[in-house]
């Protein structure tokens, strides 16, 4: 009876064993055929950005359904707003504001405001005006900028097409996203409008750890970067092979933070 305990209890603490081993692990087939799919092993606590003459903390929160609710900044000013997401009831974001008041309520100034449109479950059209006092949109022509989206079948933005609604002498401009088979974002080409040559950018990937982006869909939208793996490599990651600190010239996350330098802390499963 004893051996039949022992050996049930060690057969329980293997199974275990296995179960917590398996939980550590990414499962990179299912990233590579759901390629739009975030990985929701760890979300972004915090990110210290370290500059010549101070240290840039970024907190991160996330709402009941685990999507960012905003990021707050111990600095604010012009170029480095904190970060305010609104969603419907049906945990759709409709609202995108990088906000200079220090409270983080929605009645300040904003650097920026997106709104979003939805058809058939996308995105599909960006309204996005500058620098005004919520709720009231800038009319300033030269600060509202409309941005179409076209998808692949794996719902990944392909295509941006840009224009000033207001200002229809301004040609649009137009930026594609190409994907390689390892579901990789290969190059990026963007024409502005009159242009005769685009400005393209190719990446090359570590295929061995996942993309930052991958931590939430809602990075993956607004950086337009749905990439499985990253472009940058770290100095340290954590269980998952997400990077814990990074010590490159330079590497933008989410509207103009330059995380090239800095320490990144998770909140985990």
């Amino acid at each position: 009876m004893k051996k039949t305990l022992l050996l049930m209890t060690g057969l329980c603490f293997v199974i275990v064993l296995l179960q917590l081993s398996g939980c550590n692990k990414i499962d990179w087939n299912d990233l590579l055929h759901h390629p739009d799919k975030a990985d929701k092993l760890c979300d972004i606590k915090k990110i210290s950005i370290y500059r010549d003459l101070d240290t840039l903390i970024c907190k991160f929160s996330y709402n009941n359904w685990g999507d960012p609710d905003q990021v707050v900044l111990n600095h604010i000013a012009t170029g480095q707003p904190g970060f305010r997401f609104i969603y419907d009831n049906k945990h759709r974001l409709t609202d995108y504001l990088g906000l200079y008041g220090a409270d983080y309520t929605l009645n300040n100034y904003y650097e920026f405001w997106h709104q979003y449109v939805y058809e058939n479950g996308k995105i599909v059209r960006d309204t996005m005006c500058g620098l005004g006092e919520y709720p009231n949109r800038s009319t300033n022509p030269y600060l509202l900028l409309l941005t179409t989206f076209e998808y692949d079948n794996y719902n990944r933005i392909v295509k941006a097409v840009q224009t000033y609604p207001l200002l229809p002498a301004i040609p649009s401009t137009i930026e594609t996203y190409t994907y390689n088979g390892d579901n990789n974002l290969e190059k990026y080409t963007r024409l502005n409008g009159g242009d005769a040559t685009p400005y393209v950018v190719t990446y090359t990937y570590n295929v061995s750890k996942p993309n930052l982006h991958r931590t939430s869909r809602i990075w993956m939208f607004v950086d337009r970067n749905y990439s499985v793996n990253t472009p940058v490599n770290a100095t340290a990651y954590n269980q998952y092979g997400l990077p814990l600190k990074y010590d490159v010239a330079h590497y933008e996350f989410l509207y103009n933070l330059d995380i090239g330098k800095s320490t990144l802390e998770y909140q985990c499963r």
